[in-house]
């Protein structure tokens, strides 16, 4: 079953977000730059950025950088299988467990 998860993006800092094959990445508001993790030098220089409603949707498990472009606030959801899908939770956003006390 797929989780689907909101990320705000703000500022110049990038999230790192793990995705595993088949997760998806769908730009909801503003624009979103994705730069794959990758030893293959021609995946890892092929960036996307991402207009509202526009998606990405991993070929196989990648660690991506996403960061918000124009200094504007831009927010993404992912479907992912995982329950968790990064490292750590963006301290932009209070994790399921902070949001419900």
């Amino acid at each position: 079953m797929k989780h689907p998860r909101l990320w705000r993006i703000a500022g110049r800092a990038p999230q790192c977000i793990r995705l595993a094959r088949g997760d998806c990445l769908t730009c909801l508001q503003g624009l979103v730059w994705v730069t794959q993790a990758s030893m293959d030098r021609k995946e890892a220089c092929s960036d996307i950025v991402l207009a509202p409603r526009e998606r990405f949707c991993a070929a196989h498990a990648v660690t991506c950088l996403v960061s918000a472009l124009h200094r504007e606030p831009a927010c993404v959801a992912i479907e992912a299988e995982a329950a968790w899908i990064a490292d750590a939770w963006p301290a932009s956003i209070p994790s399921p467990e902070e949001s419900h006390t």
